[in-house]
């Protein structure tokens, strides 16, 4: 749970109308075709990724605590379901996700990598097999036995069993067989909804809730003000029970329509990516809640009724059932002590753990970015500079394809006396792919396993965040704060626009030169944690092998009770694996770019008439080519269309494929468009390979293309 979770659920209990819950259908689309369910019957078309990024960010704004992800059709048939979740975690909001456990189990291992705190599986039976008509079937219980073989600490697995006539006498079955084959699973009892709506079904489906009060089972889940209010909605033709819909909780249709709950439209039309969405929300005439039979939902029932000081009890009751393990030692302590005895005995590991975290996150969250630009001199506006930092940051996240380094990390606390050091080697495969390998270990093994191992994790982790973590005018608001003529660099204050635990607030050193980012210094953008008072950092970076890399961080943090913690980490020994040392001028009607290339790298080839491709645009490689052209006449280049874009270089232009090739051009500053030299000049070709410098002798290629060798 995070402090905007926590800040806006208090914020409720005193101001119940304010927005709170938002179920959030990301697709109508399902594999399934549940007879009580007829959702895939109202088609929408579906946002993209960054629209629904948008849509999050107004509920954000609007107040919305907790985004269940849920209430359409199936969301893991999105290929950007998580990246939907890891966004909404990202902002502080409670995730909850959930699935009919039909997917294949590569998406059950992403959306357990996922920020989604809760996942919610759907199962109405656990014997036979009735897909796709209802949840019953081998391939829903194998997704459990995964789910719950793999469950991370600090996420809640919940079983959704919607009962029915037809599966009334299985209940009890049901409860005890999730409890002994998936003790870390939680099981929730739904009656099944009646009369009309997306999720309703027939009166006939229709079953008195008894079993509410007759199913025990250890990881069962039960509140009283829901069990009577099942009961009531049971016995009554209409039940009031004050529904809120539409203003503490609503409903959102993949395509960003706004209804007041799954069954009831808006009475107006009214899309949240509107202008003025909430204020339009607000005025709306919710009257059609009025009208409604009733229900019990208990997205909607048991979110609405936890907020009347009434029902504290049984919610206080609920969480510590989530929280607890049937028989743990939590429950012992409370039912032979008393209720304190238990919740000390659970919350003094948790602060421990919480303890070990801020440690991790007050040296992790500034741990040096990956993808840091290059690029140009000094005496430019501001605009201009940080144009070109965002231009070769990204050129950089494309050209760098693999590299990896010794760093040694010094841990330790002042007052505690204790301190470790570990060395270990990083590799970096691309976004999103880090790992590591520990090659020495001296000092305190708890700092060395509790603090720096942590930080290696939660590192190669945070990589596949890198959006979230890029330094650029999305994520940061960027002012500049003068020239450094000491060290060569514009300086700009970085404020984050959406602050988030993987950010800073301080300050960037730019390189007037290469515009590569030489040093951060700061604090986070959120506190780790309660622990922590105040956290300092200072990261530098360095050119290497022509791209900028960290070189060292310093980072010290006061925390409340332990004192002074440092975190010292020097990188060192970078191997920066580029291209292959390869080179061939070849006609364009002889091979494709990854004809000529080596295994695990990026192809070159150079085409010399005017139908060239641009290097590496057909080939396999995995990362592009760092080679370039000097020539001393005008030049079509593989690719080059001769746009009189000149760069320091003479740069010609870009191919095709988006892979510019540097070419030195003619006095006017102008690539060759023609490509019709019958002879091309003499020329310098200079090919990296890792760090070290293959260099060629100078050739003499004919126009024509034949083969030549570097």
């Amino acid at each position: 749970m995070t402090g905007k979770f926590i800040r806006r659920t208090l914020r409720n209990t005193v101001l119940p109308n304010r927005p709170y819950f938002a179920h959030l259908a990301i697709t109508h689309r399902c594999n399934l075709r549940c007879r009580f369910c007829h959702i895939t019957e109202t088609p929408f078309e579906e946002l993209d990724t960054e629209s629904t990024k948008r849509m999050i960010d107004v509920l954000d704004r609007a107040g919305v605590a907790v985004i269940s992800i849920s209430g359409g059709g199936e969301p893991l048939l999105r290929d950007d379901f998580d990246e939907i979740i890891n966004y909404a975690a990202g902002l502080g909001l409670y995730v909850k996700v959930t699935s009919n456990g039909t997917m294949p189990r590569a998406k059950y291992e992403r959306l357990l990598r996922s920020g989604a705190e809760e996942i919610g599986i759907s199962l109405d039976g656990v014997r036979g097999h009735d897909l796709p008509f209802s949840h019953v079937g081998s391939p829903i219980l194998s997704t459990l036995r995964y789910l719950n073989g793999n469950l991370p600490p600090g996420k809640k697995l919940t079983i959704n069993v919607t009962v029915s006539g037809r599966n009334r006498s299985e209940v009890r079955e049901i409860a005890e067989y999730c409890a002994r084959e998936y003790p870390r699973a939680r099981v929730w009892l739904n009656p099944v909804v009646v009369g009309e709506g997306a999720l309703r079904t027939s009166a006939p489906a229709r079953t008195e809730p008894d079993y509410l009060r007759e199913c025990k089972a250890p990881t069962l889940l039960k509140a009283n003000f829901y069990t009577e209010g099942a009961e009531e909605q049971y016995r009554e033709e209409r039940f009031d029970w004050g529904c809120l819909a539409g203003d503490q909780f609503f409903d959102v249709k993949p395509n960003g329509d706004f209804w007041l709950c799954q069954d009831q439209p808006s009475p107006a039309p009214l899309n949240v990516l509107e202008p003025d969405f909430e204020k339009k929300r607000a005025s709306l005439d919710k009257g059609a809640r009025r009208e409604c039979s009733g229900c019990v939902y208990s997205c909607y029932y048991m979110v609405q009724q936890s907020f009347r000081p009434r029902n504290w009890r049984s919610v206080a009751l609920l969480w510590w059932n989530t929280r607890t393990e049937p028989g743990g030692p939590e429950r012992r302590a409370g039912e032979r002590f008393g209720w304190v005895a238990g919740l000390c005995a659970l919350l003094m590991p948790r602060m421990a753990r919480r303890l070990e975290r801020t440690l991790v996150w007050t040296a992790l969250f500034m741990l040096p970015f990956s993808g840091l630009p290059r690029g140009a001199v000094p005496e430019l506006a501001s605009d201009v500079v940080l144009d070109r930092m965002e231009e070769t940051g990204q050129r950089q996240q494309k050209a760098l394809a693999t590299w990896t380094s010794v760093r040694v990390y010094r841990a330790a606390n002042q007052r505690l006396g204790k301190w470790a050091n570990v060395r270990a080697e990083v590799r970096y495969d691309g976004p999103g792919r880090k790992s590591y390998r520990v090659l020495e270990e001296n000092g305190s093994a708890f700092i060395a396993r509790h603090v720096i191992y942590p930080i290696l994790e939660a590192e190669r982790d945070s990589s596949k965040r890198q959006a979230m973590v890029d330094i650029n005018r999305t994520n940061y608001e960027l002012r500049p704060a003068g020239f450094d003529s000491e060290t060569g660099a514009y300086v700009f204050e970085a404020m984050p626009r959406k602050p988030n635990r993987y950010q800073f607030r301080g300050r960037i050193w730019v390189d007037a030169r290469s515009f590569g980012i030489r040093r951060v210094e700061g604090q986070p953008a959120m506190p780790p944690s309660f622990w922590v008072k105040r956290t300092e950092f200072i990261h530098n970076y360095e050119e290497v092998g022509g791209y900028w890399l960290p070189v060292q961080h310093r980072s010290q943090a006061e925390l409340r009770i332990f004192g002074t913690s440092t975190l010292e980490i020097d990188y060192g020994d970078y191997r920066v694996a580029g291209p292959v040392s390869w080179m061939y001028a070849l006609d364009s009607d002889r091979c494709a770019a990854g004809d000529c290339g080596l295994a695990g790298g990026a192809v070159s080839c150079f085409h010399g008439n005017s139908d060239g491709v641009a290097a590496g645009t057909e080939g396999s490689g995995t990362g592009p080519v760092d080679w370039r052209i000097y020539s001393q006449s005008a030049w079509r280049a593989a690719g080059n269309r001769g746009a009189d874009a000149r760069n320091e270089y003479g740069e010609g232009g870009r191919g095709e494929a988006g892979n510019a090739v540097p070419v030195l051009a003619d006095e006017s500053g102008a690539g060759n468009d023609a490509g019709e030299a019958a002879e091309l000049a003499e020329i310098w070709i200079q090919v990296r390979s890792g760090a070290d410098a293959c260099v060629g002798s100078l050739k003499r290629f004919p126009g024509t293309g034949d083969a030549a060798h570097v």
